[in-house]
């Protein structure tokens, strides 16, 4: 076989153009010093009322005879103010453009900065003294690559639209505002590197703007199709968060197989929620979403959220309407829980108690109302935590505050900690106690001078009412330790490489760390009766004990009858860790028939019938499979 020879691009795949200099010198040239003019040019009398674009302008000065008065800026010596009859608005007239029969740009005027650009660049006209240069002058970098222009140069219509797609990309991923594309130093910076990018780059921030619309629309389109060709089901996520605005934005995602076996994680949306956070408020906006998206009931998957009663009421919501022929247990069977969210709950309880969602809605109620003083006095009823979420806050709250304890330098062995700033705890973000309480212990020796040293302003008793003492800083030791496991397995719980085969296994090694917990400060406890310390610390135990073991019972099967469709509990929790070829049913057997009791002996049994049900329900004969035999085994089985 001749090997290929290379051929010339054909006409259709590239772009002819004409640069006689591709990388333009920023080193000056030896033209001549410039030359000012001392006085400007006089120009003829500008017409009263104009016509461009089909838009009406008149001179201001005919409007406002009486109080008009021109500014003493350079740039009304070669330009006037007039008025845009649509909007009446002011816009800037210029002289110059006029006598170079050049169309006016009609800059709004809200500032001379952009003005003085137009007269600099277009009119030679001196930003500093406003006198009009004559004679020869240095060309500016964008002009020295315009007048490059002349010289044939292949660029390859593949590579224009490469640069659009990652000029695009740049913009959208790094929230660069539209028109960035206008500033001169960037069209510069650009130009520099590839003077050919001369006639594509945009010189509007409108154009940008509609690429990046262009784009979206030609992105969702692939999406729709690349869902409509999914391999699996399509399982959907969404959760509510308050931007800055504040705006209340819920975002859906979905996780699905595609044509090539790659698993995929793609955002669908994000829209404002209006009124009420129900959930059929947040199920009609899901379904919105996914009939753009074309997803029908029977693509639909399961949907993983976090455990507010609202999402049980949206996903009820949803089905009911994709997918008609399902029975209420079926939809329940297809409300998953979040894992991270089950781990955080179990923190709570053990850093607030049982009745942890009880004090977190007073909270978030004074919270709304600015009533910080009823906040403050809650807080102190969570002892140590309570004392340092409001020194902590104290000293956050002004600027004097934080530097005062910013001021505080320890030095030694201490010193890697004397810059670091205080972190306050937020109920809803994950671990924020943990981080919180660890910061405070690194920076022990700050605050207690901060707390000996502050003197507080008049007519306010400062931080009197919860300054930590040894006995809290003990305490707060031991709860530290003991949040490390919340820590360890929200950790665990995060990340593309976690599925839903990680369930059992992270909730019940938590589990056994906290079991052990509980024991470890019941017998120090039983040891030392009068000590509060334990006492405190053994009923926090208990609580994020009895909250664990609540989730995990409550993802065990027990079917009166063993008829699987009696469950009110999905089985996909099961079917997910024994298609995991590393787990199967090992985890299990060791775990439940090696290792448990009677109870969790029942347990592997009704696993085991959940799974069978669920494949023999919603998966056999679902999707069709081929079986190719080489020709050898075709032969002996003949």
């Amino acid at each position: 076989m001749e090997p290929s020879t290379p051929t010339s691009p054909s006409p259709s795949n590239i772009i002819r153009l004409d640069l006689t200099s591709l990388t333009p010198s920023l080193i000056p040239t030896s033209s001549p010093t410039p030359i000012l003019s001392p006085t400007p040019i006089q120009y003829h009398e500008s017409p009263d009322e104009f016509v461009q674009g089909g838009i009406t302008y008149v001179k201001r000065a005919i409007i406002a005879r009486k109080d008009f008065r021109q500014g003493t800026s350079h740039i009304w010596k070669y330009g006037l103010q007039y008025i845009r009859d649509s909007d009446k608005k002011e816009v800037y007239y210029c002289h110059e453009c006029r006598v170079g029969k050049s169309k006016q740009e009609l800059f709004v005027i809200n500032g001379t900065s952009r003005i003085r650009n137009h007269l600099e660049q277009k009119h030679q006209i001196d930003p500093q003294s406003g006198i009009k240069r004559k004679g020869s002058v240095r060309k500016s970098i964008i002009d020295q690559q315009k007048d490059g222009a002349a010289s044939s140069i292949f660029f390859w219509k593949e590579s224009v639209e490469k640069f659009k797609e990652l000029l695009i990309r740049w913009i959208v991923y790094c929230h660069i505002a539209f028109f960035q594309l206008e500033n001169q130093y960037f069209r510069e910076l650009l130009l520099f590197l590839n003077p050919a990018l001369l006639n594509h780059l945009p010189k509007a921030a409108k154009t940008i703007r509609s690429w990046v619309m262009n784009a979206f629309i030609s992105k969702k389109q692939q999406l729709r199709e690349d869902l409509h060709h999914s391999r699996s089901r399509i399982s959907i996520s969404f959760d509510l968060w308050t931007s800055p605005n504040p705006y209340a934005i819920l975002g859906v995602v979905a996780m699905w197989i595609d044509t090539t076996g790659m698993r995929r994680v793609t955002a669908l949306g994000m829209r404002r929620i209006y009124g009420e956070h129900t959930g059929e408020n947040l199920g009609s906006v899901v379904l919105e979403l996914l009939e753009e998206y074309d997803i029908s009931g029977d693509q639909i998957g399961y949907f993983m959220l976090d455990n507010a009663s609202a999402n049980d009421t949206a996903v009820e919501f949803i089905l009911k309407d994709l997918c008609p022929w399902m029975k209420s247990k079926q939809r329940r069977h297809r409300r998953l829980r979040c894992l991270g969210h089950v781990i955080n709950l179990c923190c709570q309880a053990f850093l607030m108690g049982r009745n942890c969602e009880k004090y977190l809605a007073k909270l978030e109620k004074h919270h709304q109302r600015g009533d910080y003083t009823k906040v403050e006095e809650l807080w102190k009823k969570f002892g140590c935590l309570g004392r340092l979420h409001n020194l902590v806050r104290y000293i956050r709250l002004t600027p004097q505050r934080r530097e005062e304890f910013a001021t505080i330098i320890i030095g030694g062995d201490l010193s890697q900690f004397d810059g670091l700033e205080l972190i306050q705890n937020n109920s809803t973000r994950w671990n924020s106690w943990f981080y919180s309480i660890t910061r405070a212990l690194n920076v022990r020796e700050r605050l207690e001078l901060f707390s000996a040293r502050h003197v507080p302003g008049k007519g306010s008793v400062g931080i009197a009412n919860f300054k930590l003492d040894g006995q809290h800083w003990f305490e707060l030791e031991k709860i530290e330790l003991a949040l490390k496991d919340f820590y360890a397995a929200t950790l665990l719980s995060e990340g593309k490489k976690t599925s839903l085969a990680d369930w059992f296994s992270t909730l019940d090694c938590l589990l056994r760390e906290i079991s052990e917990t509980k024991d470890h400060y019941h017998d120090i406890h039983t040891e030392d009766d009068n000590n509060f310390t334990w006492k405190y610390l053994q009923g926090c135990a208990d609580a994020a004990w009895l909250k664990c073991v609540e989730y995990y019972n409550n993802q065990q099967l027990n079917w009166q009858n063993r008829f699987p469709e009696d469950t009110d509990l999905p089985p996909a929790y099961y079917a997910a860790q024994i298609l995991d070829p590393y787990r199967k049913w090992g985890w299990f057997r060791q775990e439940w028939v090696l290792h448990g009791d009677e109870e969790k002996k029942r347990w592997f049994e009704n696993a085991q019938l959940a799974v069978k049900h669920l494949w023999e329900t919603e998966y056999k004969g679902r999707y069709p499979v081929e079986i190719r035999l080489r020709n050898n085994q075709s032969d002996r089985h003949d």
